[in-house]
């Protein structure tokens, strides 16, 4: 009778257990899953941005999410140029130990960063300038973030103008320009107030605007007091200056930011221009007339 007993209660112990097994087992994975998931979700690596690519030209910013970032007019880049004078893929930004480093892939017009055409491979550094074709980049780097109105600070953090280089001029012009008066700086004139005009000009290649170069000096800046204004701010306060001698015109850079770009050459001294020169300051393209019409 007491064996009965014991086996019904062992009978009945059992089905209880696998009963609370059939709920309580389910219960116990889906906990488990839940508190996986919990970990992974804590634990993921957050999307850190690394610095910011800013275009000079209309602010546009490029956000370095990835130690290498690819750029080009390919359309699998990561940062996308639709610029004709950008390659398919121009260039790579990579973030090294010691920092940013551009990378030339191999492209048509080269890389340049504050002015001067790379090789292969440079250091970049906050506030630097990187120029592919027409494009004009500053780096902003994510650990040392700019202060209010960063393109003033660039532009403060270029170095003081050089002296120009002295270039042997004949004596007869030395004799004209020491008599000459320098005029009053000029608003850029329109295509009509020019019209019919036979006079050396700098013209937009994107806007069209034409800039008469009346005087012997012409300065080309950002600066409301230049000769020639472009209100640019990859563009420096005092960008470069055209001087007119006997025997033509000399372009030199005053220490911008950018540099000046001739013919898609930087220039490193005073350079010669010839009627059809393609000048680019910043990211701003003039096309140099000796003997513009209009």
């Amino acid at each position: 009778m007491m064996e009965a007993m014991v086996e019904k209660l062992l009978q009945s112990g059992m089905h209880l257990l696998v009963e609370i097994g059939r709920y309580a087992l389910p219960l116990l994975a889906f906990l488990i899953v839940l508190r996986c998931l919990f970990s992974l979700l804590r634990n993921r690596p957050r999307v850190v941005t690394l610095g910011i690519l800013v275009n000079g030209a209309n602010g546009d910013e490029f956000p370095l999410d990835h130690w290498e970032t690819s750029i080009g007019r390919n359309k699998t880049c990561d940062i996308f140029l639709a610029y004709n004078t950008i390659s398919r893929f121009h260039a790579v930004l990579s973030r090294r130990k010691q920092g940013w480093v551009v990378y030339d892939t191999y492209s048509k017009t080269g890389v340049y960063v504050n002015g001067k055409k790379i090789e292969r491979q440079s250091p970049v550094y906050d506030g630097d300038s990187i120029m592919m074709g027409n494009v004009v980049l500053f780096l902003r780097a994510q650990d040392s973030p700019p202060p209010e109105g960063w393109r003033e600070a660039i532009e403060a953090e270029a170095p003081p103008e050089p002296q120009p280089e002295e270039i042997p001029v004949p004596y007869e012009a030395l004799l004209e320009e020491s008599l000459y008066v320098p005029p009053v700086p000029q608003a850029p004139q329109s295509y009509e107030d020019i019209r019919s005009q036979r006079v050396p000009a700098l013209l937009e290649e994107a806007t069209g605007e034409v800039h008469d170069l009346s005087g012997r000096s012409i300065l080309v800046g950002r600066s409301p007091e230049a000769d020639v204004t472009l209100p640019v701010p990859t563009v420096s306060a005092r960008h470069a200056r055209m001087t007119q001698y006997e025997d033509g015109w000399v372009i030199e850079d005053l220490g911008s930011k950018a540099g000046t770009v001739v013919n898609g050459k930087a220039i490193a001294g005073p350079q010669t221009l010839f009627d059809g020169d393609t000048i680019n300051l910043g990211g701003v393209v003039l096309r140099f007339s000796e003997d513009y019409t209009g």
